[in-house]
């Protein structure tokens, strides 16, 4: 599925420099996306599913190219919202939605997992820079507008390791198994949950 999406996002023109906002609960879909992104060498912004009013400002921020999010996530509509946002963001060229039904407005990501399995992209990875950004994380309950926080895959890589060596929360060996209650767009779930469960070889349980 992962390679499926890099090839996807890869004919969508995303590529190194570009930001891709991922407004997704706890699904499978949303690590998917993450991890296709980083595979293309474009930058991750992760949402908050529940924000409403400051979506427009993170999407103008960071200039987002393309943003997945739910067609309907608890009775509220983001594809409605999405529509509403449209005329507003020019850098907002493609948005994508999930669990959701095919129509005009948007592509939804089964179909872009299926046009990256039947036109995959054979080039090679982007060359990148391990203090080069993959993700630029919001922060919440600050005064005035959300702050942009680049993290590079240093940061990242550092923080983790902290986790097994230092903080031996996890075991890092293949061992740990991970439940994910906190949204993944937060950093701390992101962090301690998802990305220190997957790429420490263990598994995490949405």
């Amino acid at each position: 599925y992962i390679g499926a999406c890099a090839s996807a996002l890869c004919n969508l023109g995303i590529g190194p420099g570009d930001a891709v906002a991922v407004q997704l609960p706890n699904w499978w879909e949303q690590l998917v996306a993450v991890f296709a992104i980083v595979q293309v060498g474009a930058m991750v912004v992760p949402v908050n599913v529940r924000l409403r009013g400051e979506l427009e400002y993170i999407l103008e921020y960071t200039r987002s190219k393309l943003l997945i999010a739910p067609e309907e996530y608890h009775g509220f509509s983001h594809g409605d919202l999405i529509d509403s946002l449209r005329g507003k963001l020019p850098d907002l060229r493609d948005t994508v939605t999930v669990r959701g039904t095919a129509d005009r407005r948007h592509a939804t990501f089964e179909e872009l997992l299926a046009q990256g399995s039947s036109h995959p992209v054979v080039t090679g990875r982007p060359v990148l820079s391990a203090n080069d950004p993959w993700e630029v994380m919001f922060t919440s309950g600050t005064t005035s507008a959300p702050k942009g926080v680049v993290l590079t895959h240093n940061n990242t890589l550092y923080t983790l390791r902290l986790l097994v060596e230092e903080y031996h929360i996890l075991q890092g060996d293949g061992s740990d198994v991970v439940l994910g209650v906190l949204p993944i767009a937060f950093v701390y779930a992101q962090y301690l949950c998802a990305l220190g469960a997957l790429l420490s070889g263990g598994a995490l349980v949405l």
